[in-house]
């Protein structure tokens, strides 16, 4: 199974991170990717570089960042291959430790839905929208649900 990892943080404090901090963090992703639990990670750019989009009442509008009424923000990810939770929240807590005592971060662990994450269509684990995913195509899913369509097969 695939988890996904969030790193919140409070942007406003403009803390970045050390050389030291880089240093240990490039360790820490090659462990953990030689170990093959970690898939995918990335930090994210601060929000005044980044846009928000928004569909309300079938309306869309952009607005620029940055976002002052948001006091915790997404700062980066990680994805991890994980047997469970429990383990997925292990790699997390590695990948926080490695922060030091400088740092007020938490993460926001999630398991990915769907099948090609290790979601079965039809088992209680399994969601509305992954059944969905496992009959209708992406693109497809895409289009019915931004024209509020019932892709429900009868």
């Amino acid at each position: 199974m695939r988890f996904l990892s969030m790193i919140r943080l409070d942007e406003r404090t403009g803390q970045v991170p050390s050389e030291q901090l880089l240093r240990d963090m490039g360790i820490l992703i090659e462990e953990m990717t030689r170990e093959g639990v970690l898939i995918r990670t990335a930090g994210l750019r601060p929000t005044k570089e980044g846009r928000r989009v928004r569909l309300r009442n079938g309306q869309l509008s952009t607005m620029d960042g940055p976002f002052v009424e948001t006091k915790e923000v997404i700062g980066g990810f990680a994805i991890f291959e994980a047997p469970s939770m429990d383990v997925a929240i292990e790699h997390t807590k590695r990948f926080l430790r490695v922060h030091g005592d400088e740092w007020d971060i938490e993460c926001e662990v999630r398991q990915l839905d769907g099948p090609e994450f290790g979601q079965v269509p039809g088992t209680p684990e399994g969601t509305e929208i992954s059944r969905l995913r496992a009959r209708v195509p992406l693109r497809t899913l895409s289009r019915a649900a931004m024209q509020g369509l019932d892709t429900r097969r009868t």
